[in-house]
């Protein structure tokens, strides 16, 4: 894995942070109490999750501050520690992850997501070079006390050959499911996803525009975030994680 920028604000004892890093070995040099600790730190929290410091996220987070944000840009080889693959077709292809028909197999973050949360990434589906027909069908899964399919909610763009966007429950053909047709996926575009979940509503964006929202009286709780997929050749960069109740 080779990390080409790191970006933070409040972390520690960095107020912001835009650092762009050469490849090959870097040397970082300066009085105790600098921050080189500290960017080694945010590196192996990016990575893993986890911190060799500390338990508690809370001490990650610059003195008086309401919360943190770090990002990261990887060029990796392989999927690393903080996800894990529920079938063999999730793989990184220059430095993007890819996905090729996982059927319902999907690939979980091994890292909880905070009680109230915002989560961003760059989705895009690829036209098929095989001549077969475009799905677009772009798919994720929040919230979830399990890292299992239809588990939590189910954020699908473009689904149903490309016809129908769909929010929904514990399964995406359930009977409250929210559903929204139109908008269907472009082809080979990248589209910016956000999602939020905060005083016990749902709300999904696409490229800054609300999209769609789920005021569920009964929100589920749960820390699983992961993407998914059925039959089409998808792609997911920039995968960054809010904590907006710390």
């Amino acid at each position: 894995m080779v990390v080409t920028r790191l970006r933070c604000t409040d972390f520690r004892n960095y107020a912001a942070l835009d650092l762009a890093l050469p490849r090959g070995i870097v040397l970082l040099l300066g009085e105790n109490g600098q921050g080189k600790t500290n960017l080694a730190e945010m590196i192996q929290f990016l990575a893993t999750g986890k911190s060799h410091r500390t338990t508690t996220d809370r001490r990650l987070i610059r003195f008086e501050r309401p919360l943190l944000r770090v990002e990261a840009h990887f060029e990796r080889a392989d999927l690393g520690h903080a996800w894990k693959a529920d079938g063999p077709t999730w793989s990184i292809v220059s430095g993007r992850l890819a996905d090729s028909g996982a059927k319902n197999a999907g690939l979980w973050l091994n890292r909880d997501l905070p009680a109230d949360v915002r989560v961003e990434f760059d989705a895009w589906s690829l036209t098929p070079k095989d001549g077969t027909k475009f799905r677009g069908d772009v798919k994720c899964e929040a919230f979830g006390d399990t890292r299992a399919h239809e588990s939590g909610y189910s954020f699908i763009m473009g689904g149903w050959e490309n016809r129908l966007s769909v929010l929904a429950k514990h399964g995406e053909h359930a009977k409250d499911r929210l559903e929204k047709p139109g908008r269907p996926v472009p082809a080979d575009q990248v589209v910016h996803w956000a999602l939020v979940r905060r005083d016990g509503s749902l709300r999904w964006y696409l490229d800054g525009e609300l999209y769609l929202q789920f005021d569920d009286p009964q929100v589920l709780r749960g820390g699983a975030f992961g993407f998914n997929n059925w039959l089409s050749q998808l792609r997911f960069d920039d995968v960054k994680v809010f904590d907006l109740g710390a």
